[in-house]
């Protein structure tokens, strides 16, 4: 009879001790409450997105209710800016942006949003998404990133003769950031531009060049290699010609341009005529030298340059 008591006794303070623990539990324990840090979430774009140049989304994001404004950027994979989308606007979850039509197309873009007293406190796309051309463009801002020629191009050099169905090398030198460069080539003297080659590795410094035999002859040529992810990073190099083999260039000679009081006349063979350039007047005139053999005289196209 004692041993059955004893059985019964022993659950029944195991149940006891349980419910004391759960009561005791349940007692405030006087700790203070969990503060929560400020953030920011980037919800879109957060990468592999495409957007449309002219086309308007909404950039949106998380972020605490203490934060009144944030901040937003158009940034590269350096987190290096290229455009301001807005300075301060208020932190209501969402801003429309339409993407300028300066905004270079290209890949590897992403979105920083920060609080503006805080710069520390930010987010980033998780990754890079593409903007592509529209068919719309969007209206132009009164304002523009200033380009900075930070990219020395090295070759080709300024009077260089490069032959088509020729390989050369186009030499240039270009900051650390600068990860991939684009190649262009001008044969207006770099009011156009065509495409040679897009996003080659900046720290290789040197590009190997074919030149198609399809390609204009011209001796106002210039090569510009531009930032892969901003295109306000540019550098451009001297003028160069550019022929096929054995060809003799004959640029059209334009008039000299007016000058307010004086009056001119169209350029003739056998006196300069200037072309309007960065300090460089081309000219083309008529040499006449005697032959050994004949009393013949030979007449030479010869190309050169003047200091204005």
């Amino acid at each position: 009879m004692k041993l059955m008591e004893q059985k019964t006794a022993i659950p029944l303070l195991l149940i006891i001790l349980l419910i004391s623990a759960l009561a005791v539990a349940q007692q405030p324990t006087g700790q203070q409450p969990i503060i929560r840090t400020n953030y920011i979430r980037l919800l879109y774009p957060n990468g592999g997105e495409v957007l449309k140049i002219g086309s308007t989304y909404r950039i949106t994001w998380n972020a605490s209710a203490t934060l009144k404004t944030v901040g937003i950027r158009l940034v590269n994979t350096q987190y290096n800016l290229l455009y301001t989308v807005v300075t301060t606007t208020p932190n209501t979850g969402g801003y429309l942006w339409q993407v300028p039509s300066y905004v270079y197309p290209a890949p590897g873009y992403k979105i920083k949003i920060y609080h503006p007293s805080t710069p520390s406190l930010y987010d980033v796309s998780d990754s890079t998404f593409t903007i592509e051309k529209g068919s719309t463009p969007g209206p132009i801002p009164t304002w523009q990133p200033p380009e900075r020629e930070v990219i020395k191009v090295i070759s080709p050099r300024s009077g260089e003769k490069w032959y088509k169905e020729r390989n050369y090398y186009i030499r240039w030198i270009a900051p650390r950031e600068v990860k991939y460069v684009n190649l262009f080539v001008s044969f207006d003297d770099g009011k156009t531009y065509s495409r040679i080659d897009l996003k080659v590795r900046a720290s290789k410094r040197k590009y190997r060049w074919k030149i198609p035999k399809h390609f204009y002859s011209s001796p106002n040529c210039r090569i510009k290699i531009v930032d892969y992810n901003n295109r306000y990073y540019f550098g451009t190099s001297g003028r160069f010609v550019i022929l096929k083999r054995g060809e003799k260039l004959e640029p059209i000679l334009t008039p000299p341009t007016p000058v307010p009081g004086q009056t001119t006349s169209p350029g003739t063979i056998g006196r300069p005529t200037p072309r309007q350039g960065k300090g460089i007047t081309i000219y083309k005139k008529k040499v006449t030298t005697p032959t050994p053999t004949s009393t013949q005289t030979q007449k030479k196209i010869i190309f050169g340059t003047r200091k204005q």
